[in-house]
């Protein structure tokens, strides 16, 4: 069996751990694999690498033909939450895991009082 850990926010950092994780089981001259597992604790973060992050190990396993489970240990929240529903073989959590919460948070800010108090005009085109 492959194992995978993803241990982290979800971030570049942890896309090219996973990537370099995954060319090397590619690489190694192990016995036939019979299974893939990606366990996950994570509180999320970029919805690219979440993506990015769950493909490479699912793609492993796709191209060996072989389940791919994925296992909640502590935390999958969010882009965490994301990677662990991919598991096309099984999804599994301890029932002590936190679970869930996929959610949008976009920030912008507001310069209208700044605007205001400056006298700086914003025309639209």
């Amino acid at each position: 069996v492959a194992h995978f850990v993803f241990n982290s926010q979800c971030n570049e950092k942890a896309s090219q751990k996973m990537i370099k994780d995954v060319m090397k089981a590619h690489a190694a001259k192990k016995k036939k694999i019979v299974g893939v597992v990606l366990t996950v604790n994570s509180p999320g973060g970029s919805v690219v690498h979440s993506s990015l992050i769950s493909s490479y190990a699912a793609t492993f396993a796709k191209k060996k033909n072989v389940p791919f489970i994925t296992i909640s240990e502590d935390l999958a929240a969010s882009g965490g939450y994301w990677v662990l529903c991919t598991g096309t073989h099984g999804v599994y959590a301890h029932p002590a895991s936190m679970v869930g919460s996929i959610g949008v948070i976009a920030t912008m800010a507001n310069f209208k009082k700044a605007f205001d108090q400056t006298k700086i005009e914003r025309p639209v085109i």
